[in-house]
């Protein structure tokens, strides 16, 4: 591209990744697309991640390396919005590496079709199983232009056709900040799929690539490999917020927003794991999970009966009802002995 390019700010959220740190760098120094910013936030590393970093913002002067106290990788990212200066936006974890088309693709898709997202494919890799990398996400080439056509990408956005991560897209700084959209800091897993959501409501057009541009690492050391109860609270987390935004109209409820949610919430997805998780003193739930359970409650009853299903509603009433082992046994699920 000309030297007239328009600028994309990377931002890389970095906590102890010193391992995987070089190739992360390494394939973004060597994007074929030169007008970058990137900005690298080290979320308190306690190995010799920050050391890496700055020996490489020495030698380019794209890079910027901003240093905080651990608040986890949402807070990170929104350090680095905060002092992104890029007319577009991307995101790579540390852990994670890019091939050297990757921008240039993406951003030539988005000029070209002058649409407000690019998504590319991606591969998995799975450093524990030492297994062939796969296609984590693979989708054929399209674009959402029209508006029936974008409810249509947002739909199914919320059913996971298109990735709820956020490192294989591309996006306009400008529809970020009009509508102050910033990372829940509160999150530690999932807080990529709200800031999509909350984003893909303000946009109008989306294009989509088959090309796999963005390798995903899976480690011991992600955050997908945490215990079981973390795992669970955060998705308690996660839903109270998701139904915050749709409360606040900052997410459209779609069909397939719908059908995450019953599938997916606090409710459900929830369910099966407590089972497994608290087998303990013959009750369904510890006092901890009841609180969350019913704060879940509270924040779906301000849903608008019109924006609920009969089944949803059906759901919910039992669930205010406390009749934990019907909904057990509705959804196929063995109750605590």
């Amino acid at each position: 591209m000309a030297s007239a390019s328009p600028k994309i700010s990377i931002i890389i959220p970095v906590h102890n990744a010193e391992k995987y740190l070089d190739q992360c760098m390494e394939s973004i120094l060597s994007q074929t697309y030169h007008a970058l910013q990137i900005i690298c936030v080290n979320d308190g590393s306690s190995d010799g991640s920050l050391d890496v970093l700055e020996q490489y913002a020495k030698a380019d002067s794209r890079i910027t390396v901003e240093s905080q106290a651990n608040q986890g990788v949402s807070a990170a990212r929104n350090r680095g919005l905060d002092i992104a200066s890029g007319e577009y936006i991307g995101f790579v974890d540390s852990d994670d590496w890019l091939e050297p088309t990757m921008v240039d693709t993406l951003l030539k898709a988005l000029l070209r079709n002058e649409t407000d997202m690019a998504v590319c494919s991606v591969i998995q890799h799975d450093d524990d199983k030492k297994s062939e990398p796969m296609a984590r996400r693979s989708f054929p080439n399209q674009t959402f232009l029209e508006p029936t056509e974008c409810h249509e990408f947002v739909d199914r956005f919320a059913r996971g056709e298109f990735d709820f991560a956020n490192w294989n897209k591309v996006f306009r700084r400008s529809i970020i900040e009009n509508h102050k959209i910033r990372f829940n800091a509160d999150l530690h897993i999932g807080e990529d799929f709200l800031f999509n959501l909350r984003y893909i409501t303000h946009a109008r057009s989306f294009v989509i690539l088959e090309a796999e541009l963005y390798h995903y690492r899976i480690h011991g050391g992600s955050l997908w490999h945490t215990d079981a109860e973390t795992r669970w609270l955060e998705h308690c987390k996660k839903t109270n917020a998701l139904i915050h935004y749709l409360n606040k109209g900052e997410v459209q409820l779609t069909q397939g927003l719908e059908i995450y949610l019953v599938h997916h919430s606090t409710i459900f997805t929830a369910l099966p794991s407590l089972v497994q998780y608290f087998k303990s003193n013959d009750l369904l739930f510890t006092r901890k999970a009841l609180d969350l359970l019913e704060m879940a409650d509270r924040n779906w009853f301000w849903l608008p009966s019109q924006n609920r299903s009969l089944r949803l509603s059906v759901i919910l009433y039992l669930l205010r009802g406390k009749y934990y082992r019907t909904l057990f046994a509705l959804w196929g699920l063995k109750t605590v002995a």
